[in-house]
Parts: C-alpha cells; sequence; structure tokens
C-alpha cells in the first residue's frame, strides 16, 4: 500500500498527481512567451498539489534552460498573513531574493534593488 503525505514532491518519478503532463505545458509556455509581462497563476484548496506542481514547472525549466538564463524565486506569502500590508513585505521578500540571487554584476541594478527593499 502507497499512502500519500503532504509534503511536496520535486521530482516526475513520485507524481502521484499526474501533474507532470500539466507541467510541461505550462513550463513551454513560459519559455516560448516573448511579450512581457504575464502571469500565471495557480490556484487550489490547501494540500492539493500546488507546491509540487511548481517543483514540476522548475524542474522542466531548469530541464530546457538552453540559450535562456532562468532563476526561480520562491516566496511564501502565508508567512506574512499577520502583517498588515501583506503586499509591501512580499515585495520586499522578492526584492532581497532578487538581489541574493542576482547573477549580474551591474552595480546600478544591484543599488536599485537594494534602494527598493
Amino acid at each position: 500500500m502507497r499512502l500519500l503525505t503532504d509534503n511536496p514532491i520535486k521530482s516526475c518519478d513520485a507524481d502521484a498527481f499526474g501533474f507532470s503532463k500539466y507541467s510541461e505545458v505550462i513550463a513551454q509556455a513560459i519559455l516560448v512567451t516573448k511579450e512581457l509581462p504575464f502571469s500565471i497563476g495557480i490556484f487550489g484548496p490547501w494540500g492539493s498539489g500546488k507546491t509540487s506542481l511548481m517543483h514540476l514547472i522548475e524542474t522542466k525549466l531548469i530541464a530546457s534552460n538552453g540559450e535562456v538564463p532562468l532563476k526561480t524565486i520562491w516566496i511564501m506569502p502565508w508567512k506574512y498573513q499577520e502583517r498588515d500590508d501583506v503586499q509591501a513585505s512580499v515585495i520586499r521578500s522578492l526584492l532581497f531574493e532578487m538581489k541574493s540571487s542576482c547573477q549580474m554584476q551591474e552595480t546600478k541594478a544591484i543599488e536599485t534593488i537594494t534602494e527598493l527593499i
């Protein structure tokens, strides 16, 4: 007997939800979309596999990372649900992650991000 846990999966081998085909479609949409900005929303109740799907999408993006350098940033907005200004906290966290993982060495870009934090 195989039991499902509440831990997110991180590979297609552990995909008990059958999300692999969806992750492929979403990853391809991200890779081929040229008009920016665009957004993708993943919605579902607690425990429905949203994080697992996002891990699978990230895996597909990294695997097909040919000519376009990609960086994923994970932000957990539920950490900020008790704060008055959730949006500002999430944006600040996003900017901090961008600064931390900034691969470009352009001083101006890093300074701008630092000022916004």
